[in-house]
């Protein structure tokens, strides 16, 4: 019998052989290593700062837990993981259950759940979870030519740079303000969760920042009108990843945003890799459109989760 507890109520040792275990599982799903999310696990349950765990124990002790983090005036469950034959929809839920209580939203990405992905999506809408697929589309240089990057009269690109994030994240959090992707990604329609996000990017926190496909397209007179976001995707074979791109909303229907993809694809080639990849909302598809006419396809769908206060 497994009893689910707040780790705060857990007094014995970290579970290091879990977290160990959790990264070769996900490794495996993802299909490329997770190399030190493990010891990252480690470093979290040592100094929280903000983290949030639940784990389930049994005679043997810990053999599941779920990990959690603040975003956005809400909590996001980064990663849940249940050993053999504890690996359930019923158990992954109570995990999950014990973190999410008095939140005003709880998001997941299914991706990170270890339960079975049918059993665990059937289980989390009958809870009262909304599910929001998302599209991995992945554009792979061999496959596809790339077509010389537009010229917009009265448009010039140019690299990004740290000191232009407070105006980008006011620029993103209005391109994103109502959009489907911005359920998943809170941080995205927020100025002040914006301009954090990409500080973060920039400072190489979710992978090595990519220069010269970090861009910004201004206008003759000066004005930003919107910019482009990428890092490293390592893999068997590294692909340019798209972190966020936008455009401001007065500035829209002038191909601005097929510019700064194609600069951007530009980099990506220079820079000897294999292709790209990014992550869009099955709703939204305006920028599915623009993806699919620059040669993205779909690889997979990912479905994250998202609970609101009405029921927790």
């Amino acid at each position: 019998m497994l009893v689910f507890v707040l780790k705060e109520l857990y007094h014995g040792p970290s579970p290091d052989g879990l977290f160990e275990s959790a990264e070769r599982y996900f490794s495996s799903r993802l299909g490329r290593p997770l190399t030190g999310l493990g010891r990252k696990l480690h470093d979290g349950w040592l100094n929280p700062n903000g983290q949030r765990w639940s784990i389930a124990l049994n005679d043997d002790g810990v053999v599941g837990f779920a990990h959690a983090k603040p975003e956005g005036g809400g909590l996001r469950v980064t990663l849940l993981y249940l050993s053999g034959r504890h690996n359930n929809a019923d158990n992954g839920l109570k995990l999950v259950e014990r973190l999410v209580r008095g939140e005003r939203f709880v998001l997941a990405s299914g991706i990170m759940l270890s339960p079975p992905p049918g059993e665990l999506g059937v289980a989390m809408q009958r809870a009262g979870w909304t599910r929001l697929p998302r599209e991995r589309r992945v554009l792979l240089f061999r496959e596809a030519g790339l077509a010389r990057p537009p010229v917009i009269e009265g448009y010039r690109v140019r690299r990004l740079r740290p000191v232009d994030a407070k105006v980008l994240a006011l620029i993103q959090a209005a391109a994103y303000h109502g959009s489907p992707d911005a359920l998943v990604y809170p941080a995205l329609a927020d100025p002040v969760d914006s301009e954090k996000m990409l500080d973060d990017c920039l400072a190489g926190t979710f992978g090595k920042p990519l220069p010269q496909s970090c861009l910004i397209v201004q206008r003759r007179d000066g004005l930003t009108a919107g910019f482009i976001v990428s890092t490293v995707e390592e893999g068997r074979e590294p692909l340019g990843f798209v972190v966020t791109v936008a455009v401001r909303p007065p500035q829209r229907g002038k191909g601005l945003g097929r510019l700064l993809m194609s600069h951007a694809l530009a980099g990506y080639t220079a820079a000897g890799l294999a292709g790209s990849s990014l992550q869009v909302s099955v709703a939204n598809r305006a920028a599915a459109a623009l993806y699919e006419s620059l040669g993205y396809r779909v690889t997979a769908t990912e479905t994250a989760y998202r609970l609101d206060g009405e029921s927790i």
